[in-house]
């Protein structure tokens, strides 16, 4: 209990569009552990390189802190850390696995932390997403190597959770349809 509470006044902030921010990126920290594993249980193949997104993890986690001190700086972190991610984990799995995908909920979150007096954020976080998906083909040969099947598996769990993740995000920032909503 201690530890949620510790977590939640972490996140707080006075400003709505940060506080929404910076759960989303302590709920993106809490889940990176576990990629390496759906990845071996669902997928298999060389899982191993997985363990590199970690790498990402201190952004994420760090991403409330920098709000504290700057909070257009700590938004803009949370979608430069969501863009970082998924360009690693593109050049570990190639475009064919899907984590194209993962874009999208980046270009929402640019879209959604910034307000309408810092619409200059929001669109050049929206290019970097954009300039991500334009260029992912251009990384050069992935390094970890799928069969086509194991790629198939991975393009679906991909897709399906950059899916969930938007739904995540549009929920964190009060944008689902009302019907949704209780």
């Amino acid at each position: 209990m201690r530890l949620a509470a510790a977590l939640r006044a972490y996140a707080a902030a006075d400003d709505p569009r940060t506080a929404a921010a910076n759960r989303l990126a302590l709920v993106v920290a809490g889940s990176q552990p576990t990629y390496p594993l759906y990845l071996k249980f669902l997928v298999g193949g060389p899982w191993l390189a997985s363990w590199w997104t970690l790498l990402s993890t201190p952004l994420f986690v760090l991403t409330p802190w920098m709000a504290r001190r700057d909070s257009r700086l700590g938004r803009a972190q949370l979608v430069v850390a969501g863009v970082g991610n998924t360009a690693l984990t593109l050049k570990l799995f190639g475009p064919q696995a899907g984590l194209g995908w993962f874009l999208l909920p980046c270009a929402l979150i640019a879209l959604l932390a910034f307000g309408p007096g810092e619409r200059r954020w929001a669109l050049a976080l929206v290019g970097l997403c954009a300039a991500v998906a334009l260029g992912q083909g251009a990384m050069g040969a992935p390094l970890a190597c799928f069969t086509p099947t194991e790629l198939s598996a991975l393009w679906r769990m991909h897709f399906s959770g950059s899916m969930m993740l938007s739904v995540i995000v549009l929920a964190s920032f009060d944008r689902l349809p009302r019907l949704w909503r209780r």
